[in-house]
């Protein structure tokens, strides 16, 4: 929260003592009654400690990181590499705070393949829907880690515990693997 958000609540108002003693608690509800008075609240993300999320009271949400240079909007804590697919029947039940929810459960646990929501229609199944271009992407990143300075190699390791190696001697040159798109 900026300096003048918190001046701005703390003028003459108990919710930013509320807010500083829910906090050093763990309570959220302090951040929701923010919220609801139209602030801003920020909050720790779950998944990374470089960036907190800050999130508004029309329901946007972004990713903010501080340094010495100050506070920067780094992004969305809703951008995924992968978007959710859904197939089945009762899919008139799967709200937007659902289809939230699968989303982030799916990325909280990143082992798990796909779900199956039963709905008194019938199964939904849930799966990660990753970019046609990925694979292409993950193997040119994979070739650059493996040709950085002082690496002979990267292994990756996949869930069913196969796993690959990349040596960089059977790479061709970092200029030549950089300049593909």
């Amino acid at each position: 929260m900026s300096g003048a958000d918190e001046r701005a609540i703390s003028n003459g108002s108990e919710l930013w003592v509320a807010l500083r003693e829910g906090l050093n608690r763990g309570d959220l509800q302090p951040g929701r009654d923010l919220l609801a008075a139209g602030h801003p609240t920020t909050y720790a993300h779950p998944n990374r400690d470089d960036c907190v999320i800050r999130e508004y009271p029309d329901g946007r949400r972004k990713l903010v990181r501080y340094d010495a240079g100050g506070e920067h909007i780094v992004g969305s804590p809703d951008e995924r590499s992968w978007q959710l697919a859904m197939s089945g029947h009762g899919l008139e039940h799967v709200t937007a705070e659902l289809r939230h929810d699968m989303a982030h459960l799916l990325d909280l646990l990143p082992s798990v393949s796909h779900l199956t929501i039963d709905t008194d229609d019938g199964a939904i199944h849930v799966a990660r829907d990753w970019p046609s271009d990925r694979i292409g992407n993950a193997d040119r990143l994979a070739a650059r880690i493996a040709q950085g300075q002082g690496i002979s190699a990267i292994v990756v390791h996949d869930r069913d515990g196969e796993t690959r190696r990349i040596n960089a001697a059977s790479l061709p040159p970092p200029a030549a693997a950089r300049s593909e798109p």
